[in-house]
């Protein structure tokens, strides 16, 4: 890989998501055409070399507002979720983000975890209640964003990265997200994302999963 940015997000999915689906936990509210509405966050963090995405991402989602949490460990996130995932072992890269949620519930960092599998949810949950933690494949254009601050997926796969969406303007149709790889990279290590790309994201294998704490 041509970068110094180190992924770790892998699928495993699960057909039971249907049964717990983000958009069951919505409130009954029709979105405005403008609008936006961004979720206190501390900063970026960096993973470094280590692949632990979900683990920081998981760790960024609930030291977000509107409930923060503290005294968390994104490595530790990380290693207990390759303890508890699909994959033997623990001498492979990464982990999954329902991994990463199965933990937190067992430390009781977290009551429940929800799904979502389309934008529309997405959307709403991020200007209604909360920030959402997103597993997406990442492409090579990604990790440099454009001069007004935004990622595409446009070249190359470059595997599977876990990262948090943290607010939404409506009126411009884009998303906020925060990675995990220090404040060097985009703004102060952040991006926006399209709402037309972020569609692409999530149809193409991605995830959002969000606590309900």
């Amino acid at each position: 890989m041509d970068t110094e940015y180190t992924l770790g997000r892998n699928i495993e999915a699960d057909p039971k998501d249907n049964e717990f689906l983000l958009s069951a936990a919505l409130p009954p509210i029709t979105l405005p055409q403008t609008g936006c509405k961004y979720w206190f966050n501390r900063g970026a963090l960096n993973q470094g070399q280590e692949p632990s995405c979900v683990g920081h991402a998981w760790h960024n989602m609930l030291t977000s507002s509107p409930t923060r949490q503290f005294g968390l460990d994104p490595s530790k996130i990380y290693k207990d979720a390759q303890k508890v995932d699909r994959w033997v072992g623990e001498d492979y890269a990464g982990t999954s983000v329902r991994a990463g949620a199965r933990v937190l519930r067992e430390s009781g960092n977290l009551k429940e975890y929800r799904w979502a599998f389309n934008l529309e949810d997405t959307i709403s949950w991020l200007y209604t209640t909360g920030p959402v933690v997103i597993g997406t494949w990442w492409y090579k254009d990604m990790f440099y964003p454009d001069k007004k601050g935004f990622i595409h997926p446009t070249g190359s796969n470059a595997g599977g990265h876990a990262y948090i969406l943290q607010g939404v303007n409506l009126g411009e149709k884009k998303v906020r997200m925060v990675n995990s790889w220090g404040e060097n990279w985009g703004q102060k290590g952040r991006a926006w994302i399209s709402f037309d790309n972020l569609e692409k994201l999530i149809s193409d294998q991605g995830e959002v999963c969000t606590a309900i704490e």
